[in-house]
């Protein structure tokens, strides 16, 4: 693991003294020396590639690990890998479009240079990136702005060519730097509690990161993804005959006069969805009686 130089030290102190609560998370960020980067990437294992020669100020400098500490809180590697035949730099550049609005009012905010903005893709402000992408015209969009559309893979999950391959899992070891998905859970949902916490006793948290802290820590349920998981976990429960009846005998029964045998069978369940329309119920109340008719 390489060791940042004074001007990168001293831009991830200030990041972590503008925002206290992602101390923990730009601490968990492992340095990887790349010569000829001229940026600041950072890949989804919560891998930091620098240039040793980039001479931004640090003001700059603490700015751009803000916005890459918002790609990893965001988790956009994995939400990129919702979207079919996705262009990577594309989503990039809409991911930082969704952070930027965000970030570039606060007062400690200073970036390199100028900064990718919903305006530049003729979007409003306050979308998703998955909004911005999905709205995109058919074209090549081209980015001068910092960053490029190249924050690293902690923005769209794409390996760039400078990047380490995935660390070893636990039950092997490698030189290679980097943390689990498991691990990186942990560490956002340490920083979510700890916006929470700064939030309550401070209450100069900015807002966006109030919401992300509220996502983390009290996540709402995609009724979507549990129908579907729920509907294939039962379709593979009836792969094959795994049950037994005695309402008829089994073919083998000729061969025990004396024993009654039980046939199998392969169950069939009745599966139906119901949607409630009359208002009376929350879609919280209304998604539970779904998922236990079930």
């Amino acid at each position: 693991m390489s060791i940042l130089p004074e001007n990168l030290q001293a831009g991830r102190y200030l990041c972590s003294n503008n925002w206290p609560y992602l101390s923990a998370g730009l601490w968990a960020l492992q340095p990887v020396e790349t010569k000829g980067l001229k940026t600041i990437g950072v890949d989804k294992f919560w891998r930091l590639y620098y240039d040793p020669d980039l001479t931004w100020d640090v003001q700059s400098i603490a700015t751009v690990l803000y916005h890459e500490m918002n790609h990893l809180l965001r988790n956009h590697p994995m939400r990129a890998e919702n979207i079919l035949q996705i262009d990577h730099k594309a989503f990039n550049i809409c991911a930082d479009a969704e952070i930027n609005d965000d970030i570039s009012s606060e007062s400690n905010v200073k970036w390199p240079d100028v900064p990718i903005l919903p305006k530049n893709l003729k979007q409003k402000d306050g979308l998703l990136a998955e909004e911005y992408y999905s709205n995109l015209p058919k074209l090549t969009i081209k980015v001068t702005s910092v960053g490029k559309g190249n924050c690293g893979s902690c923005a769209d999950g794409n390996q760039r060519p400078y990047e380490k391959d995935a660390p070893i899992s636990a039950s092997g070891t490698s030189d290679t730097p980097g943390i689990s998905p498991v691990e990186a859970d942990l560490v956002r949902h340490h920083i979510a509690q700890e916006i929470r916490d700064r939030q309550n006793s401070s209450g100069d948290v900015p807002a966006h990161l109030q919401r992300l802290a509220q996502e983390i820590l009290n996540p709402k349920v995609d009724w979507r993804k549990l129908l579907k998981a729920q509907v294939r976990h039962t379709m593979a429960d009836i792969r094959g005959r795994k049950d037994f009846t005695f309402k008829r005998p089994s073919r083998r029964s000729a061969s025990f006069p004396r024993i009654i045998l039980p046939a199998m069978i392969e169950p069939i369940p009745n599966t139906a969805i119901v949607l409630d329309v009359s208002g009376s119920i929350s879609s919280h109340a209304g998604f539970n009686a779904v998922y236990q008719f079930m």
